[in-house]
């Protein structure tokens, strides 16, 4: 319930988004009533970024750091992979441990 308040009041959360370079991030403003919502949940605070072999640990770090400078909690992480995404939450939790504390690390299953 308080979830769909939050959305329906267009209050709550200030999300922080990190994608893959390349992620197609129209698709989640394909209409009116998404964009809104991308607007008033996540804003200016998303970063795509290089997820090649031996960029992915200081990419998500960097990400991480600049989005939480703006605001960001929790963190919304969609990678190429699970893999990916696995790695980014343990780099993610290994750097940064203490900012994260009560705040979650939500990653998206690839599909």
């Amino acid at each position: 319930t308080a979830g769909t308040n939050a959305l329906v009041q267009r209050s709550g959360a200030r999300l922080g988004l990190i994608v893959a370079k390349g992620a197609p991030l129209s698709d989640l403003r394909s209409n009116d009533v998404e964009r809104e919502l991308f607007t008033t949940l996540v804003g200016e605070r998303h970063l795509s970024i290089d997820v090649s072999k031996g960029q992915l640990d200081a990419s998500i770090t960097d990400a991480v750091n600049y989005l939480v400078e703006f605001g960001a909690r929790p963190l919304v992480v969609s990678l190429e992979s699970a893999e990916q995404e696995d790695r980014a939450k343990s780099a993610i939790l290994a750097t940064t441990p203490a900012r994260f504390s009560t705040d979650p690390v939500l990653v998206r299953p690839n599909q």
